[in-house]
C-alpha cells in the first residue's frame, strides 16, 4: 500500500490557485542607510494598482511589528507606539522620522491587489549610522625620530563612531596602494619608511551617510650620512702662488652640516679658504705649498657622520738644475763636416726650453735641429754639420710658470782648413823685391815654410815674407813656399830671373806638385 503524500494541505492550495490564476507573491531587497536622528523614506520601487492595500510592518529583536496600513480611499492608520514618527506618503512611501539605533532592522511592504488577488511584496534593511566627527591621526611612535630604513605606524582614531572605510593621504595622494605601505582597518604601516615619505599625512573616515578628514600631521623621514664624496675642480698640476682650486663635498642623507680637515686635523682660519653653499664648496684661492697636505670633509647629521677620501694636489714645481751637454768626445770639430748634439735636461714641472748662440736665439732652420720630450724634460739641440759660427757660447733656458734658469755655457773647438792653395808671391818694389808665402784662413793658422835658392828662409803662421835685393836673386831664381795644416799639405813654387821683376803669383797647383813660373824682369 502505498503512503500517503505530505503536507497535503499545502499541495492542495497550491493546486487551487494555480487552477484559479493566482500569481504568487515577488519579493525583493533593498538596503537603506538612515542617518541617526533624521528622517529615512521607504520608497515603492513599482507603481499601484488602480485598487490596492499597502501594509507596512518591520521585523526586529525577533518580533513583527505593524507600522502602517492604507486601503485605496482610505486614511492611513498608524501603529501608536512610534508616536507620530510615521506618515505614509500618497504614493504608498513611508517616512519614519527622528529614527535611532533601535530602528535598525528589515522593514517589508505588501501591496494587495483585490482585483487580481496578487500581492507584490518588497523588503528593505535599514542601518542607522551617526552623522561622524573629525578623527584624530596619530603616529604610534610620536615621540621617536624617524630614521630611514625603519617601520612607522599611523593610526586613525575616531572614537567609537561607526566607521565603514579609512582611507590615508601623504599631500592630496591616496597611499595604501604603494608596495612598502599597508593599510588595515584604522592602522597604516609604513615597512619601511623612506625618505621620500616625508609629506603631510592625514586619513579620512566615512559610513554611508557622512564622512570627515582629520587634521594633516607633520611626518619628516631623517636619512643617515652615506656616500661622502670629495671632488676637485682639477686633477692636473696645480701652481702654488697662482692657481685658484674648488673642492666640493657631497652627501646623501638630511639636514647635513660639512667640515673640512686638513691631514686630519681641522682646517684653520685663512683668508685664501672661500666657504659656499652651506659650507659644502671649498674655494683655495692660491693654492700654496701648505695645502700639499691630504685634505678630506666630514658630513654629519644627528644620526651619524662619515669623513670622505683623502684629495691630494698635484703641486707643480719650479725649474731647477738646468745641465747642457754635448756628445762629442773629441777635442776637435770640423766646421762643414762633423755633426754635434747637445742634450739640456732639467728638474721641474711643464718646462719649456730654448736655445741661445752667442746670446742670440738659436734658429729651428736647418742645420740646427730640436727634439723635446716632456717626461723626463729635456730638449736636444743637434747641429748637423757645424759651421764657423757655432764655437759657442751655447745656452739652453729652462721655464715654466713660476721661474726659469740658464744653463752652464758650451763651448766648441772648431777647425777648418785654409781657403783654396798655398800662394807663392813675388813683388818688385824698386830695387828690392818681396817675397810672400801665404795660406790664411785656417783655425788654427797654418804652418808655412818658405825655401828660397833651396836655403829655407823660415816659417810661421799663415804667412812667411822676406825682403831681397834684386842684386841678390841672380839670374835664375827660385821661390818654394810648403804649408802644412792637420796633416793636409800644399806646396807652390815659383822661378824667375835676375832682371828687375814686375810682380809675380803662383797659380794653383796640385798638391804635392811644384809649380815653375818665370817672371818678366825689368831694367
Amino acid at each position: 500500500m502505498e503512503s500517503a503524500p505530505r503536507c497535503p494541505f499545502i499541495l492542495s492550495l497550491i493546486t487551487l490557485l494555480l487552477a484559479s490564476g493566482v500569481v504568487m507573491p515577488v519579493v525583493s531587497m533593498d538596503l537603506v542607510d538612515g542617518t541617526l536622528g533624521r528622517s529615512v523614506h521607504f520608497v515603492i520601487p513599482v507603481a499601484l494598482p488602480s485598487q490596492y492595500r499597502i501594509d507596512w510592518n518591520c521585523g526586529h529583536a525577533g518580533k513583527v511589528i505593524v507600522i502602517a496600513r492604507l486601503t485605496y480611499g482610505g486614511s492611513p492608520q498608524y501603529n501608536p507606539i512610534y508616536g507620530g514618527r510615521s506618515e505614509m506618503l500618497g504614493n504608498g512611501t513611508l517616512r519614519l522620522d527622528d529614527i535611532s539605533y533601535k530602528d535598525e532592522g528589515t522593514y517589508k511592504v505588501k501591496v494587495f491587489n483585490p482585483e487580481t488577488f496578487t500581492s507584490y511584496i518588497h523588503r528593505y534593511q535599514l542601518n542607522v549610522y551617526a552623522t561622524l566627527t573629525a578623527p584624530v591621526l596619530r603616529s604610534l611612535d610620536a615621540n621617536r625620530l624617524i630614521i630611514s630604513g625603519t617601520d612607522m605606524t599611523l593610526h586613525c582614531d575616531a572614537g567609537d563612531q561607526t566607521v565603514t572605510t579609512y582611507t590615508f593621504y601623504r599631500g592630496q595622494k591616496m597611499i595604501c596602494s604603494e608596495p612598502h605601505v599597508t593599510c588595515s582597518g584604522s592602522s597604516l604601516d609604513l615597512t619601511p619608511i623612506s625618505e621620500d615619505d616625508s609629506g603631510s599625512y592625514t586619513c579620512r573616515i566615512e559610513n554611508p551617510v557622512s564622512s570627515f578628514t582629520s587634521d594633516p600631521i607633520p611626518v619628516t623621514v631623517s636619512v643617515p650620512v652615506s656616500s661622502v664624496t670629495l671632488t676637485s675642480n682639477t686633477s692636473g698640476l696645480v701652481w702654488p702662488g697662482r692657481d685658484p682650486v674648488s673642492l666640493h663635498c657631497s652627501a646623501r642623507g638630511t639636514d647635513i652640516t660639512y667640515t673640512w680637515s686638513l691631514e686630519d686635523t681641522p682646517l684653520p682660519e685663512n683668508s685664501r679658504y672661500h666657504f659656499s653653499q652651506n659650507n659644502s664648496t671649498l674655494i683655495i684661492d692660491p693654492v700654496s705649498s701648505d695645502d700639499s697636505r691630504p685634505i678630506t670633509c666630514t658630513a654629519a647629521n644627528w644620526i651619524n657622520e662619515e669623513t670622505s677620501s683623502k684629495v691630494n694636489f698635484k703641486f707643480a714645481s719650479p725649474v731647477s738644475a738646468v745641465t747642457l751637454n754635448g756628445n762629442t768626445s773629441s777635442a776637435v770639430l770640423w766646421a762643414g763636416k762633423d755633426s754635434v748634439s747637445l742634450h739640456c735636461s732639467a728638474q721641474g714641472s711643464a718646462i719649456a726650453f730654448s736655445w741661445s748662440l752667442g746670446g742670440k736665439p738659436v734658429s729651428s732652420k736647418p742645420p740646427y735641429y730640436i727634439n723635446e720630450s716632456d717626461s723626463p724634460p729635456y730638449s736636444s739641440l743637434t747641429i748637423s754639420p757645424v759651421s764657423r759660427n757655432d764655437i759657442g757660447p751655447f745656452t739652453c733656458t729652462a721655464s715654466n710658470r713660476l721661474n726659469s734658469e740658464t744653463s752652464n755655457e758650451l763651448n766648441f773647438s772648431l777647425k777648418w782648413y785654409p781657403e783654396g792653395y798655398i800662394a807663392c808671391i813675388v813683388e818688385g818694389h824698386d830695387s828690392m823685391l818681396q817675397l810672400d808665402c801665404s795660406w790664411p784662413g785656417g783655425q788654427p793658422a797654418a804652418n808655412v815654410t818658405m825655401i828660397f835658392n833651396d836655403k829655407a828662409e823660415g816659417s810661421g803662421l799663415n804667412v812667411v815674407t822676406r825682403n831681397v835685393a834684386v842684386g841678390q836673386t841672380g839670374q835664375r831664381s827660385n821661390l818654394t813656399c810648403i804649408g802644412n795644416h792637420y796633416g793636409k799639405t800644399f806646396s807652390c813654387g815659383l822661378i824667375f830671373g835676375s832682371r828687375r821683376s814686375r810682380q809675380g803669383k803662383n797659380k794653383a797647383v796640385t798638391e804635392g806638385k811644384k809649380a815653375n813660373l818665370e817672371t818678366e824682369a825689368l831694367p
